[in-house]
C-alpha cells in the first residue's frame, strides 16, 4: 500500500509543525496549507512536505487544497485543521468584529475542513474513508474567565465533531477533536516562546472524562 496522505491546515504553526514532522518521520506524505509563506516554505524544505499558501477562512481555497492533494496522490487519508486564535476578553469588552474573527478562525475553518474532507475521502481506493481531526480546547467545556469568544467557538467545534462523526461513520470517515489546555506556541505565548524561561507557569486540571 502507498504511504498515507495527510493534509494539514495551519500546518506551519506550533502544533501543526510538530505534527507535520511526526507524520513525515512515520513515512506519510504531508501536504501543508498555511498563510505565512516564509514559515511554510522553511518547514516544507526541512521535512520534505508539499506546501501551499492558504487562507483557511476561504472555503474554496480549503476545498481546492484537499481536492488537489487527492488528484496528485490518488487519495487523502487524513485532514487536520490546526488553524485557530485566542482573544481573551470578557464579552462586554470585545467588539462584534473581534468575536466574529474568533468564530471565523476557529469554527468556520473547522467546518470547511470537514466539508472538504467529506467530499474527497469516500472516493479513496480501498481502504476507503479516512480521518478528520479538529482542534478544540478545554475552554469549550469548562467555564474559564475571559474566554467567552473562544469558548463559543470551541463548543461549536465539539458539536460539529459529534454531528459529523454520526453523518460520515457509514462512509468510513472518523471525525474527532483534541482539546488541550495551553500549548507553548507563538499563538498562546507570543515572542520568544521557545525559551522555557520566557513561558509563564502553567496549571492543568485533570479530568476522568
Amino acid at each position: 500500500m502507498s504511504a498515507p496522505v495527510h493534509v494539514l491546515l495551519g500546518g506551519s504553526g506550533g502544533i501543526g509543525s510538530a505534527l507535520a514532522r511526526r507524520l513525515r518521520q512515520s513515512g506519510a506524505t504531508v501536504v501543508l496549507g498555511a498563510r505565512d509563506p516564509e514559515k511554510l516554505s522553511a518547514l516544507a524544505g526541512e521535512i520534505g512536505a508539499e506546501a501551499f499558501t492558504l487562507d483557511a477562512t476561504d472555503a474554496a481555497q480549503v476545498e481546492a487544497l484537499v481536492k488537489g492533494a487527492a488528484e496528485r496522490h490518488g487519495r487523502v487519508d487524513g485532514v487536520a485543521n490546526l488553524v485557530g486564535s485566542i482573544d481573551l476578553k470578557p464579552a462586554h469588552a470585545m467588539t462584534v468584529e473581534a468575536f466574529e474573527e474568533v468564530l471565523r478562525l476557529n469554527l468556520h475553518t473547522a467546518f470547511f475542513a470537514v466539508r472538504a474532507a467529506a467530499r474527497v475521502m469516500p472516493k479513496n481506493p480501498d481502504p476507503k474513508g479516512g480521518s478528520v481531526v479538529l482542534m478544540s480546547s478545554v475552554a469549550g467545556r469548562y467555564g474559564l474567565a475571559n474566554h467567552e469568544a473562544v469558548a463559543a467557538a470551541k463548543a461549536g467545534v465539539e458539536g460539529l465533531v459529534r454531528a459529523a462523526a454520526a453523518s460520515y461513520a457509514s462512509r468510513g470517515i472518523r471525525v474527532s477533536a483534541v482539546a488541550p489546555f495551553a500549548i507553548a506556541s507563538a499563538t498562546t505565548f507570543p515572542g520568544e516562546f521557545h525559551s522555557a524561561a520566557c513561558r509563564p507557569p502553567l496549571t492543568t486540571r485533570r479530568s476522568s472524562m
